[in-house]
């Protein structure tokens, strides 16, 4: 199990390099090509060469994949609910950990960190995931709404969006906030239907909304990718907006 649980944890597809875009490419790309906890593992790593060149002995233990970002407690970092064996894994200043996927009365499970106010990008459908013998089969029971910042809206899983995601408008973006697109859903999908090009269809059925921004350095959380936006800035948006991360069939160029 030690594979699944670092390529399937801390993201939709996990431990992950998926290559830089071309820098022209000015919509449709990743800004940041690799996975959270993959950067957040780099530092080890280079550790463990440096010491090998300096003739000592390197330090090979791996952190929990939810804990890769050396145990910063970062937000998005997996923390603890009150279990003794998650002591450790507190957030940082100015983060709470949140059990908005999680039983809240089950306090042996691990919850995640997130902002004592709810910000842009921030998660805003709660409900715990039931798990299944059948993975298909897993469900988010009782999911109820959470808060968003003031003036913010919250795109909801139905429409694409795990979790929920707060979004805001682009001319009024907060510290966190950069201005991006969402695909329209029905016309999006119709357009993908008819065989047309995926580029075609977001030129066509997308409208401006203001989202998280991202980097290398300040990773979305689980199941977003950080995806450039037309300004060459990041943006956190769900993977399968983007064609090179969907295998549903659609045309590519």
């Amino acid at each position: 199990m030690t594979c699944p649980g670092c390529h399937q944890s801390g993201s939709v597809a996990g431990f992950h390099l998926l290559g830089e875009e071309d820098p022209a490419r000015a919509h449709d790309a990743l800004h940041a090509a690799e996975s959270a906890h993959l950067a957040g593992d780099l530092p080890r790593r280079q550790a463990a060469v440096a010491a090998i060149a300096r003739g000592a002995a390197p330090d090979l233990e791996v952190p929990f994949p939810e804990r890769g970002d050396g145990a910063r407690g970062g937000r998005g970092a997996r923390c603890g609910l009150g279990d003794a064996s998650f002591a450790g894994w507190t957030c940082a200043d100015g983060l709470v950990c949140s059990a908005h996927d999680a039983p809240r009365e089950d306090r042996t499970t691990v919850g995640v960190c997130l902002p004592a106010q709810p910000e842009v990008g921030d998660p805003c459908q709660v409900g715990a995931v039931v798990p299944h013998a059948d993975p298909h089969r897993d469900r988010a029971a009782a999911v109820q709404a959470g808060a968003c910042p003031p003036a913010a809206v919250c795109n909801t899983s139905p429409v694409g969006f795990p979790g929920g995601m707060c979004t805001e408008s682009c001319g009024a973006l907060s510290e966190e906030g950069v201005c991006g697109a969402i695909a329209v859903l029905d016309p999006f999908n119709r357009c993908l239907a008819r065989g047309a090009l995926f580029t075609e269809c977001l030129s066509r059925h997308a409208a401006p909304a203001g989202l998280r921004r991202c980097s290398s350095e300040e990773p979305c959380r689980e199941d977003y990718v950080c995806a450039r936006t037309s300004s060459g800035e990041g943006a956190c948006i769900p993977p399968y907006f983007l064609f090179q991360l969907r295998v549903d069939g659609h045309a590519v160029p």
